[in-house]
């Protein structure tokens, strides 16, 4: 079929490796896997579809390092995830100016985040989590001010977040967990007004939370625990917010509850334990109709329940 464009066998039960012929497509343009049980390298003949604009081969069982290559990259997306993937993020991945989405969440890449990412402009999801990358995270990645979706979590990466990530406009999904990440998270990434999920837990952040975090209209969850946050919990957080869920344990903070955490009604999880808090439970926590989860332990709380 060598006048293919496009080939979808997603979502069925394909097993198998993928044929090298599949390298005699040449003007094939979308080859959709997702969702089968194909396993094996991914074929080298791959190179010979220089058209190839969309490759999704999420949830396979492809194992080996990734041979194939495009000299003139014309991918728009290229998703590898949960499969059997090693090797480093390939070179040539620099060429492919017009990538929007690059996903690699759950396999065993190893080696640093490369600064070519940077050069994709068009970014608007980068997935690299669930793998053993090292090194610090790129600030080339900051050029990408289309991107929505960073996923970054559940690697080996070590350092600061670069300050760079405030050029981040349209960021929603933030997910820096599980990593050796270390020093002042920058306050100027709180400011990103369509943050919707922010997720640093298990890291080594220092610093304070800044009071322009309680100003974020479409941030729905928070969840900080295990780092060395300190200072006081913004007063107005939960006002302006449709929070869902806040776990700040095992940090540093101090001062009071805010009292309208929960005046969103939407707050099922408030998770404030291991921290210096005092003062008394506010109104609205204990009359918060959406609470699944209250920990409030190991605090210095006083005052009744009522």
């Amino acid at each position: 079929m060598t006048s293919l464009k496009s080939l979808w066998l997603h979502e069925n039960m394909l097993s198998g490796v993928l044929p090298s012929s599949i390298g005699n497509c040449t003007k094939l343009e979308e080859l959709y896997l997702l969702n089968n049980q194909l396993s094996g390298s991914i074929p080298e003949s791959l190179s010979k579809i220089e058209g190839l604009k969309v490759f999704d081969a999420t949830a396979n069982s492809f194992t080996g390092e990734i041979s194939f290559s495009f000299e003139n990259c014309k991918l728009e997306i290229f998703i590898l995830s949960f499969n059997n993937i090693k090797g480093e993020i390939p070179s040539w991945l620099g060429n492919c100016r017009s990538l929007q989405q690059l996903g690699f969440v759950n396999n065993s890449l190893s080696g640093k985040i490369p600064n070519f990412i940077g050069l994709s402009s068009n970014l608007t999801y980068l997935l690299l989590s669930q793998n053993s990358l090292t090194g610090l995270i790129p600030p080339e990645i900051g050029n990408c001010r289309l991107l929505q979706w960073l996923e970054l979590d559940a690697n080996q990466l070590e350092g600061t977040v670069p300050e760079e990530f405030a050029n981040l406009r349209n960021l929603s999904k933030l997910f820096l967990f599980e990593n050796h990440l270390m020093g002042l998270f920058p306050e100027s990434i709180w400011s990103i007004q369509t943050l919707e999920s922010v997720l640093l837990y298990r890291n080594k952040f220092t610093g304070r939370l800044p009071s322009v975090l309680a100003e974020l209209k479409s941030l729905k969850n928070i969840t900080l625990f295990d780092n060395f946050f300190t200072g006081v919990i913004p007063q107005e957080l939960g006002v302006n917010s449709p929070l869902v869920q806040i776990d700040f344990t095992n940090n540093s903070f101090v001062g009071g509850i805010p009292p309208n955490i929960c005046s969103g009604k939407a707050l099922r999880i408030l998770d404030l334990g291991f921290n210096h808090l005092n003062g008394s439970i506010p109104s609205s926590v204990l009359d918060c109709p959406s609470l699944e989860r209250l920990i409030l332990r190991d605090n210095n709380l006083s005052g009744s329940i009522m």
